[in-house]
């Protein structure tokens, strides 16, 4: 994470959970010969172009107000994206009673991938219920966990 990411990321966080939303990270890159100060969000239900709109004016208010970053700069507001890894705590609680798919590592009783509802975590457990059968699975054996994505209706 840069030093300016860095800086600003409990304000930002602040910001974007008083707002109802969930905060994922704050990022500060070099593109296309602009920086951008990028800063993911996430809900429960989804995100919309709405949601994005009031997170970046609201986040653009208190960057007018404090002017903590010298250099030029576009805003970015966006989702992280549906498929993208869950790694943090943060993460996971967006994806509490929802389905997920986990890979390990090394297979558990023959088994390397897992498909269940997300119940709960921990620093060492992930808990899902697969059918009808609970499983906690040790965290430091996963090497990915995806929310499953739904298509169609």
């Amino acid at each position: 994470m840069s030093s300016i990411a860095k800086r600003l990321e409990p304000d930002i966080e602040r910001i974007v959970e008083d707002l109802g939303y969930y905060y994922v990270a704050t990022l500060f890159v070099h593109e296309n010969g602009n920086n951008v100060l990028r800063i993911l969000i996430d809900k429960k239900t989804g995100l919309g172009l709405d949601d994005c709109e009031k997170v970046s004016g609201e986040i653009s208010d208190w960057l007018d107000e404090v002017d903590p970053i010298k250099s030029s700069y576009l805003l970015e507001i966006s989702s992280p994206g549906l498929d993208r890894p869950l790694k943090t705590d943060r993460e996971l609680r967006t994806a509490l009673d929802k389905e997920v798919d986990i890979s390990l590592y090394a297979p558990i009783e023959g088994k390397k991938k897992y498909r269940g509802i997300l119940t709960q975590y921990d620093d060492a457990k992930i808990s899902i219920v697969e059918g009808e059968k609970s499983i906690e699975l040790d965290r430091s054996k996963i090497s990915k966990i995806t929310k499953v994505i739904e298509i169609g209706g």
